[in-house]
């Protein structure tokens, strides 16, 4: 059977300090595989319309380029029925379904761009996923440990991090989700605001 999360993530999971020799592990990584399916639990990776319009750009220009050359390579000065002049290439028949293509290709990016217009500046918003994934791991931890959510905004002094920063952050390696940098500081940030939400008790 294959599994979800990978057996040698998820036995640093196990491995965690918070967890006694009861932890039912098996029903812990059921939990955790729930995240692949909840759309809420996973950062949006579909490009913002600002990406996406400097990508169409991009390849515009590549198509414009790849025209050039077989313009200039297959081009020649040819004549309407009034005598004016325009230029007109003839290319080997193999690749007039490619010179086809990269006319429609041009066609279809230019609509695009213009559909782009005035949006502008709408980008993903990770912080809400991240809290989300973080509130969702806070249940688990207090269900399977019975302990407390701690965090500290800087652990570079403690010989160990909280066990909730622990554990979220296996859990974040585990699940592939992206560590990002100053993990322990938007964790703490992040436990606040779920508190003060009254999503997350307070601790006595």
């Amino acid at each position: 059977m294959s599994r979800l999360i990978h057996e040698a993530d998820f036995k640093a999971i196990t491995a965690c300090d918070c967890f006694n020799k009861e932890t039912d592990f098996g029903a812990l990584e059921r939990e955790l595989c729930r995240f692949f399916f909840d759309k809420s639990l996973h950062p949006d990776f579909t490009p913002s319309p600002g990406e996406m319009r400097k990508l169409v750009k991009q390849i515009t220009t590549n198509t414009n380029k790849q025209m050039a050359q077989i313009t200039k390579m297959f081009g020649f000065t040819n004549e309407n029925a009034w005598g004016e002049e325009f230029l007109d290439i003839n290319v080997p028949s193999d690749l007039e379904v490619v010179v086809e293509n990269l006319e429609e290709n041009k066609a279809l990016l230019s609509d695009i761009l213009e559909q782009s217009v005035g949006k502008l500046g709408v980008g993903r918003l990770p912080e809400k996923y991240f809290s989300n994934v973080i509130f969702r791991l806070a249940e688990i931890f207090i269900e399977y440990t019975g302990l407390p959510v701690t965090s500290d905004g800087n652990t570079d002094d403690r010989l160990k991090p909280p066990m909730f920063h622990d554990f979220a952050e296996k859990c974040f390696l585990g699940l592939r989700y992206e560590v990002p940098d100053g993990f322990e500081a938007k964790l703490h940030r992040h436990v606040g605001i779920l508190r003060d939400e009254g999503r997350l008790p307070r601790n006595k």
